[in-house]
């Protein structure tokens, strides 16, 4: 089975074993009935339109995924750099557009020759990366773009294409496009997971957060590892540099990198300086390490309770609000008919009144009733005949709309809910249950003591 493809690349993957699944879906499905996911598979597998989004999805995969992550990750990309290799994977998206009903593939290294193009610097990593991926890549190339069933993967391509663009132009970091400060700022997150370590550290021994950013950044800069340490570590980097971007892997690589450690190593300072900070941590350990990380943790449960206490206050004015409402529009009769609409508007009556009377027909059966704001029609603060006609217009095919129970009033106050009580049989049930936990404990410990369990 090949399995050059890892989870990642899960298509590519399915495409290059799907020979191997096939033949064993063949030989077990009839013996494995009622197994639904070897049935399933062995349907998905013999399906054309199945294997044609396989397929589209493999070409995504080798043609710009893969290039992507090489491009992204290459160590000799700055940040600015990556707007422009992300606008090189934009432009290659672009170009599925053109591929629908059996239109011609696209381009392999489109993305690769849009890059050099941009940094030719790059090219020798490049070629040294593609010689080890040349034969893989253009093999998954070629079973995705075969030409049998190549009108359905395109017409694939072709639909998916404005969603990944989409998805393309979020990731876009616009922050980063031209600034030079930004140079050698981190591209990934790679070495911001590797330190969630020391988070739970300081989480289990309570230590504060600059402690956290504190032993992060030490760690990050091997502030404090020996030449030893460093010198296997930088050959470690080093190793993993030439897997995934081409590096050389040379002594001198291994060199530049311990020499680039050692500009942050805290044995590069003078022993005198070394020796001040040392009795300066020392002298101020109570205040920064035991007294601030206190105070900060009083100030921060003082903050909680205040947002709690506030929190319940919006909630006690919201119900004293609501029950309010409630109140005073239950005092108004709801129009039900056409008629009953008409004849608020009594010729005594002026047209800003006739507006308040129209209103309070929508209020009554949003505070009253309970209905949405979006099922009903529209307040407004606009004045005027227009504003009459606009609310009666839209009231008359209101008020023909069947209202709901009336609801009782709400609480002024927040209530909080019962809890049911556990019924006879639960409490039953839940007593049954321990003592047939004891029972089975007592019998597990009588035969530990007996020394009935050997080790193989």
């Amino acid at each position: 089975m090949k399995t050059h493809w890892d989870a990642q690349y899960g298509a590519t993957a399915i495409l290059a074993n799907a020979d191997v699944y096939l033949a064993y879906d063949h030989e077990v499905r009839v013996d494995s009935d009622p197994n639904k996911l070897i049935q399933n598979q062995w349907d998905g597998l013999r399906n054309r339109f199945v294997m044609a989004a396989l397929r589209s999805r493999s070409v995504v995969d080798v043609a710009f995924t893969t290039p992507m992550t090489f491009f992204t990750h290459h160590v000799s990309v700055t940040r600015p750099m990556i707007r422009t290799i992300m606008d090189c994977g934009q432009s290659w998206l672009e170009k599925l557009k053109d591929v629908d009903h059996g239109g011609a593939p696209p381009e392999l290294e489109g993305i690769a020759r849009r890059v050099l193009h941009a940094f030719p610097e790059l090219k020798p990593g490049y070629d040294s990366w593609w010689e080890s991926e040349k034969e893989s890549l253009e093999a998954a190339f070629e079973g995705a773009t075969k030409a049998a069933g190549w009108w359905m993967v395109s017409s694939h391509l072709a639909d998916a294409a404005p969603f990944m663009i989409a998805t393309h132009e979020r990731n876009l970091d616009e922050d980063a496009a031209g600034v030079a400060a930004l140079e050698h700022a981190p591209k990934t997150s790679d070495k911001i997971e590797s330190c969630f370590a020391v988070l739970d550290r300081t989480l289990v021994l309570g230590a504060s957060t600059h402690c956290l950013f504190g032993v992060a950044h030490s760690q990050l800069l091997k502030a404090f590892d020996a030449a030893a340490t460093k010198e296997q570590l930088a050959k470690r980097a080093v190793a993993k540099r030439k897997k995934k971007n081409g590096g050389s892997g040379s002594q001198e690589e291994i060199d530049e990198q311990v020499e680039a450690w050692d500009v942050t190593s805290f044995f590069s300072l003078p022993r005198e300086k070394r020796w001040r900070i040392i009795k300066d941590v020392q002298r101020n350990y109570r205040d920064l390490c035991v007294l601030a990380p206190k105070k900060k943790v009083e100030e921060h449960d003082a903050a909680k309770v205040n947002r709690y206490r506030d929190a319940r206050s919006k909630e006690i004015e919201k119900c004293l609000d609501r029950a309010a409402r409630y109140a005073e529009f239950s005092l108004i009769a709801p129009c039900t008919t056409v008629e009953q609409l008409e004849a608020l508007n009594t010729p005594s009556t002026s047209v800003n009144e006739h507006l308040k009377v129209l209103r309070d027909q929508i209020r009554v059966r949003r505070h009253v009733f309970g209905l949405k704001p979006k099922d009903l029609p529209l307040i407004g603060d606009d004045t005027g005949d227009g504003a009459v006609t606009r609310l009666e217009d839209a009231l008359r095919m209101e008020v023909v709309k069947p209202l709901p129970a009336k609801p009782a009033p709400p609480p002024p106050y927040p209530v909080r809910p019962r809890h049911a009580a556990p019924t006879a049989l639960a409490i039953s049930l839940d007593q049954q249950h321990l003592v047939a936990v004891s029972a089975a404990w007592t019998q597990l410990m009588g035969m530990t003591n007996q020394s009935i369990f050997h080790v193989p």
